[in-house]
């Protein structure tokens, strides 16, 4: 009986030591920034082709979809548009000004039909910037 009732006592306590940090865990979770500029920019209509394509190492679709004049227009208000306060900080305006830089030059080297490897630079870079726009915990 004493066997028992010690047993229950260690899961007991390993069970609450658990919950615990499960509760820390998601009282500190910070969600990931969220504008209208971003998620048009990021939305599937606009980057999903782009992204695709790439993928797939079809260039030619990707110089399609991002020769798209509703690709250039997101990607111009993303630029002028400013990071809401609660997610403004210095690493995320640098990754913004980032991804702007090589979106637009992923633009061009669609629209002025660039090679391969240049819409494939502009493309890595971007979606390495726009990833860190997006991450939830970016000082």
């Amino acid at each position: 009986m004493r066997r028992i009732l010690c047993g229950s006592v260690i899961v007991a306590t390993f069970m609450l030591g658990c919950a615990n940090q499960a509760e820390k865990f998601t009282a500190s979770a910070v969600t990931p920034p969220k504008w209208d500029a971003l998620d048009k920019l990021t939305s599937q209509e606009l980057l999903y082709p782009i992204v695709m394509s790439a993928q797939m190492n079809d260039w030619k679709g990707v110089k399609t979809a991002a020769a798209k004049p509703e690709f250039k227009a997101a990607v111009d208000e993303f630029a002028s548009a400013q990071i809401p306060s609660e997610y403004a900080t210095d690493a995320r305006k640098q990754a913004k000004d980032d991804a702007v830089k090589h979106y637009q030059a992923l633009i061009k080297a669609a629209v002025e039909n660039g090679s391969d490897n240049d819409l494939k630079a502009a493309f890595e870079a971007a979606q390495k910037s726009i990833v860190e726009v997006q991450k939830a915990d970016i000082d």
